[in-house]
């Protein structure tokens, strides 16, 4: 009869603990998640009519990006705690062909709703010539898990043949 007693009082013990866990909410604070790109627009060039998101250079030419962050949870996130960057994620080793910028750090407290911006300038290397589409996108970075937690739109940058404009006239 006693091993019954013991069985079901661990069972009750467990129940409490269980639900103690659950009603602390314990498993809903992961609050760095809550970090988004809201907006990401092409500041230079000017992006075509049709795609804001799209823009065509010559070589040796370069792009700026404005990217906004924001706190989408009900937390503070503190400053030098998240970054942001950007990256080339088409074509594959298509890196060498731009000089890229490094991460920024978001230096200020983000309370709820709150948002900070930043803006990227990628350079393309003139001297290694190269023509068709390349595809970039912004990112936010935990410092402490280096983890990217969100991820932007990709933008479309099309560098034209070095001898576009004489064809064209």
């Amino acid at each position: 009869m006693k091993p019954k007693i013991v069985v079901v009082a661990a069972l009750a013990i467990l129940l409490i603990v269980v639900a103690a866990i659950a009603y602390s909410g314990y498993f809903d604070k992961n609050t760095e998640y809550f970090m988004q790109i809201v907006n990401i627009e092409v500041n230079s060039p000017k992006p075509s009519l049709l795609n804001a998101k799209a823009v065509t250079i010559d070589r040796g030419e370069s792009i700026t990006l404005d990217v906004t962050v924001q706190n989408q949870g009900e937390e503070i996130i503190y400053r030098n705690s998240h970054c942001t960057g950007i990256e080339l994620v088409y074509p594959e080793g298509g890196t060498k062909y731009w000089q890229m910028p490094a991460e920024r750090l978001i230096t200020i407290d983000l309370g709820p709703k709150g948002k900070s911006s930043t803006a990227f300038t990628v350079y393309n290397r003139k001297e290694l010539p190269f023509s068709g589409y390349f595809k970039f996108q912004t990112y936010i970075r935990s410092m402490n898990s280096s983890e990217k937690l969100a991820r932007s739109d990709n933008v479309t940058v099309e560098i034209k043949p070095p001898n576009a404009h004489v064809n064209a006239k």
